[in-house]
């Protein structure tokens, strides 16, 4: 996991705690849970994109920190849309990759938008430990 040091000091700087982390290869059923809004023809690429290595699930708390977390990631799903200086204008990789009219960008980090997403994405992340 390249940057995965960096990456966390940046969350530490910004005043988040990270609790707990977890470093695995998604499983298959991660994809449709996270991106339920993603046509099932196309969960195949997604997941061969987040699955391709492992990876590590974390979980943060602090002040605001759904809005914290969403601002030091970067607000933009395309890295090169991102502010100088957030994680995935940092260390995502610049270019999209195109399947029939989506576009799908390697941002190095994922983020809850909203609480929501985050009771979405806890759940995920409790079945992952």
């Amino acid at each position: 996991m390249p940057n995965r040091e960096a990456i966390r000091e940046m969350i530490a700087a910004s005043g988040l705690v990270i609790l707990r982390s977890t470093v695995c290869t998604l499983p298959d059923w991660v994809v449709p849970t996270i991106y339920p809004d993603i046509e099932a023809d196309r969960w195949g690429f997604v997941q061969e994109i987040m699955s391709s290595a492992p990876c590590e699930i974390g979980v943060v708390e602090g002040e605001g920190a759904i809005r914290t977390l969403f601002e030091l990631c970067g607000t933009s799903i395309d890295p090169a849309r991102c502010a100088v200086g957030t994680i995935r204008a940092r260390f995502g990789v610049k270019g999209r990759l195109g399947v029939g009219d989506r576009w799908y960008y390697h941002n190095v980090i994922h983020r809850p938008r909203d609480g929501a997403e985050l009771e979405r994405e806890l759940d995920i992340e409790r079945r992952l430990r």
